[in-house]
């Protein structure tokens, strides 16, 4: 049996050193932009992000991830086509790549129904990093596929601009005291441990 005195700096040893992750949610209002402002930005992520794909039950989307980083099907990879149960979760696999993700009903890729998501390179990177805040200027700009229809603008999908239908639900800056909060615990459990003693 392990006396209590022991308990103590073996439990301030176990929380200050239980390494942390902290994965990242994003939800997408998945729709077919209707002006260039609409458009999908860039987005920055890490192994273990989810990625959900939301719209309205009516209307006819899907979530496939394009290889070709543009609306090329070519070797296309289908996530889901459920209105609220499409989801992917990054991979180690997609680490250093950028993920491209689109609608392929009738033209809503080539109409700016497309996103990037470049996942860095290390998924190991420690969960107290501050998360990259630019667009990544190293993504594959979108280009519509050869029928795109004459009645959209040049330029439309390949300028993604800031927009509020993706938000990270979670951000590793949120747990940058995470450290601290270790401390706090280990020093409550020390103070009710000693109370206990005592």
């Amino acid at each position: 049996m392990i006396s209590p005195t022991l308990l103590l700096p073996l439990t301030l040893l176990l929380l200050t050193q239980t390494p942390t992750t902290h994965a990242k949610k994003f939800n997408l209002e998945w729709f077919t932009p209707e002006t260039p402002a609409d458009v999908f930005p860039n987005e920055t992520a890490s192994v273990g992000d989810k990625i959900s794909f939301e719209w309205t039950q009516e209307l006819p989307h899907n979530v496939l991830i394009h290889p070709s980083g543009d609306c090329n099907v070519t070797g296309a990879i289908f996530v889901g086509d459920v209105f609220d149960e499409t989801e992917y979760v990054i991979k180690e696999t997609d680490a250093g790549k950028t993920l491209t993700f689109a609608c392929d009903v009738e033209e809503h890729c080539s109409t700016g129904q497309i996103v990037h998501f470049m996942v860095a390179a290390n998924p190991a990177a420690s969960p107290t990093s501050s998360p990259v805040a630019d667009t990544p200027t190293d993504v594959p700009p979108s280009s519509p596929v050869a029928d795109t229809p004459t009645d959209v603008p040049p330029g439309y999908v390949s300028s993604p601009v800031a927009s509020p239908t993706s938000s990270p639900v979670t951000s590793a800056a949120m747990f940058r005291g995470d450290g601290v909060r270790r401390v706090a615990v280990a020093i409550m459990v020390a103070a009710v441990s000693l109370c206990i003693i005592v």
